[in-house]
């Protein structure tokens, strides 16, 4: 291995001399904004649409969401209110 190959395969840090990994193809990307592709922290937002957006367009309505959330909250209504059950005897006392 030439000299000029060790440089390359170690990268060093100036400022504190400590040993950087190189950047494998292993190593994932930063997520990126669908609408706008900013780069985006850890902690990024995941719509129900499963992808990833920045606080600005996080809302449904800003980035068309095709998520449909009326069908959802109509299930989740449905579930909770079972329906009233009236009673089976007629003339109560």
């Amino acid at each position: 291995m030439s000299y000029a190959e060790k440089l390359i395969s170690v990268q060093y840090d100036i400022r504190w001399d400590k040993q950087v990994p190189p950047i494998t193809e292993n190593s994932t990307p930063r997520k990126r904004c669908l609408k706008c592709s900013k780069k985006l922290p850890l902690t990024a937002f995941t719509c129900k649409c499963a992808n990833y957006f920045c606080a600005d367009h996080r809302p449904p309505e800003e980035h068309s969401c095709t998520y449909n959330y009326k069908q959802h909250g109509q299930q989740l209504l449905t579930q909770i209110n079972q329906g009233a059950i009236a009673d089976k005897i007629e003339f109560r006392i």
